[in-house]
């Protein structure tokens, strides 16, 4: 009598890559709370050494946020195969090997 192996059942957000994110999350926060809580606290003696440029700070803080949520995005298209529909139609943006392989 053959044996048949019956694939398990996981829950389809817990995945190692889901974990992970989870864990650098909690580390932000901790760092967040501990190492940077002027940021959050007004009051705080160092925002008199911010006072010259804070009107840049929110700005330049969401155009980083924005860029990280769009790497992200890119990855996860990447690795869902979602550029293989566009090999014909090359992206144009820069990216690290394409700079390497152009120095080289």
């Amino acid at each position: 009598m053959a044996t048949v192996s019956v694939p398990r059942q996981r829950l389809p957000w817990l995945r190692s890559k889901n974990l992970l994110f989870v864990f650098i999350g909690l580390m932000m926060a901790y760092v967040l709370y501990h190492n940077e809580r002027f940021l959050i606290n007004s009051a705080d003696p160092a925002w008199q050494h911010y006072q010259p440029f804070e009107c840049w700070l929110l700005p330049h803080g969401l155009a980083g946020a924005v860029a990280l949520v769009f790497v992200e995005v890119r990855v996860i298209g990447r690795a869902h195969g979602m550029g293989q529909q566009r090999q014909g139609n090359r992206d144009h943006s820069l990216d690290v090997p394409d700079l390497l392989r152009s120095a080289g």
